[in-house]
């Protein structure tokens, strides 16, 4: 009794420490132990004849069902890692095991008792299905031992030896006990005891569960798929052993009666278990269809990232290789325009036609420059970025260039608008955006930073105001002549990296205006 007290304990103990399928394993090796307890409990009432024989019964029903709650944990296989598709069902798996037993002790055993009262063929039913009972968990935990690799086969193979030890003696420890054969009964009884503490260390033998990412142990149970046939076998063998029953002419008709009506109800409820496990097998497969198809959708987002990520790839070695054969002579012309510049000999016009070629061979580095920028697929270091105060420096940045007039407003919310990214490749964003709208000639830029839908996107505006100009919109050729197209390029490709997006609209008057929306700090970065 002392030793089910500990085993149960010590299972019970183990479950809450474990997850999953395995927790629900030890849970039900517990339960066996604590009915293995109250048969023990009730058993000592009966042999006290505190209140009549009639608690034998209850002793002989509460005896059979240790070992069909333990027959119900190996349906679980916890050691197969690669079958995760059937832990919704594999409660239910159980239930139809622990469902087939008792359907046997009721139709076979109980009626030579409750219905037509026969010792001889009570006694005989009851032993041989207790004997096919232990045959069939210590053959089950042998192959499942045998079939298992690591800590799990250490543990079937325990628990096999363990039960078989204790089938073995339970039985002569009983009959010595009726007989009042004190001294054979105390060695069965250690006997007994032994077996239980030798399943007690089951926990200790499996041992603690493989580290993450390790090897899982190898199972080839699972190729049996338990779960499927034993589901068939309680569907179909409950009314084709009831037909059977029901033929048996030796048996009185009330049995047979009473036989029926059992077969019946088990039909039923095993009929609802079954149907209860279709329904969280359904939506257990729903569930991953949906998973499966928002993965398809997300490795097709990735191909076409790699692709994009390729020809920018291309691109950057295909600039970079340009960048210095274009560098060399542009660096001579610069050069030589310097040198023109600074003849004193020459004319008026020949130094401001040198001036003029400096200029444009400037303009050629920036746009190899910007090239370059646009290839470039280096990683960039995310951390909490304020938006408005690089909104303020790249205003700053602009205004210290000296290179533009137009005016910048600034109008930022009271909270702060952050965003997870790059501070400096966000700030190249921001200036190069404003240096594009100042080039139009606007008497002034307002910048507006604001967070929308509650802190998740943060939103920048750059809005050209009216200036003194009265031309329309920039033409792409102009834009590409200044070199605009390309920088404009390069932040559009720095914002998406960003997770965000980048729009240009062209106002009335021929005025212009970017918007960065980028997703807020809360909100979790791009892959």
């Amino acid at each position: 009794m002392y030793a089910a007290a500990l085993a149960s304990y010590l299972y019970w103990r183990r479950a809450a420490n474990a997850r999953g399928r395995e927790r629900l394993f030890w849970r039900l090796w517990a339960a066996g132990f604590v009915l293995f307890l109250a048969s023990d409990l009730v058993g000592l009432v009966e042999w006290s004849h505190l209140f009549g024989s009639g608690t034998q019964t209850l002793k002989l029903t509460v005896s059979f069902l240790p070992e069909a709650a333990m027959m119900g944990a190996l349906v679980i296989q916890p050691e197969v890692r690669e079958r995760e598709l059937r832990d919704p069902v594999v409660g239910y798996e159980a239930a139809l095991v622990g469902l087939w037993w008792v359907y046997l002790y009721l139709v076979f055993v109980t009626p030579w008792r409750a219905i037509s009262a026969n010792p001889a063929h009570f006694w005989a039913s009851l032993v041989g299905l207790h004997n096919a009972q232990n045959i069939a968990l210590v053959i089950w935990l042998a192959w499942l031992g045998l079939s298992s690799e690591g800590r799990w086969r250490r543990c079937y193979w325990s628990l096999a030896g363990a039960v078989g030890l204790l089938a073995a003696t339970i039985r002569p420890m009983y009959r010595n006990l009726d007989l009042r054969l004190p001294q054979p009964t105390m060695i069965f009884e250690a006997l007994v005891s032994g077996a239980l503490l030798w399943m007690a260390l089951g926990p200790a033998i499996a041992g603690e569960e493989e580290e993450a990412g390790s090897e899982p142990a190898k199972a080839r149970a699972a190729e049996l798929g338990a779960g499927g046939w034993l589901a068939s076998l309680t569907a179909l063998g409950i009314p084709v052993l009831a037909i059977w029953l029901r033929l048996r002419h030796s048996y009185p008709l009330a049995i047979r009666h009473y036989q029926l009506m059992v077969s019946f109800a088990t039909l039923v409820a095993s009929a609802w278990i079954l149907y209860q496990w279709q329904a969280v097998s359904d939506r257990h497969g729903e569930r991953l269809v949906v998973e499966l198809e928002d993965s398809l959708r997300g490795v097709s987002r990735l191909q076409g990232r790699f692709a994009e990520a390729e020809k920018l790839v291309s691109l950057g070695h295909l600039a970079a290789g340009a960048a210095h054969e274009i560098n060399n002579p542009v660096a001579a012309m610069l050069g030589y325009a310097e040198l023109i510049r600074a003849d004193e000999g020459a004319g008026e016009r020949t130094r401001e036609l040198g001036r003029k070629i400096g200029e444009q061979a400037r303009r050629i580095r920036t746009l190899v420059h910007n090239l370059l920028s646009l290839g470039e697929q280096a990683s960039f270091e995310v951390q909490p970025v304020d938006v408005s105060k690089l909104v303020q420096s790249a205003a700053d940045l602009r205004r210290l260039s000296g290179r533009q007039t137009a005016e910048t407003r600034l109008r930022f919310e009271a909270q702060p608008a952050q965003v997870r990214g790059d501070p400096d490749k966000l700030l190249q964003v921001f200036y190069r955006l404003l240096l594009a709208l100042a080039k139009n000639g606007g008497a002034a830029i307002e910048a507006n930073v604001r967070m929308e839908s509650g802190g998740k996107r943060v939103v920048v505006e750059f809005i050209e105001q009216h200036g003194e100009t009265t031309t329309a919109e920039i033409s792409d050729a102009q834009k590409a002549q200044s070199g605009e197209g390309m920088s404009l390029g390069v932040c559009y490709t720095i914002v998406k990296e960003h997770g965000g997006t980048l729009l240009h609209e062209n106002l009335s008057s021929g005025r212009r205006s970017f918007r960065v929306e980028l997703p807020g700090l809360d909100v979790a970065p791009p892959a």
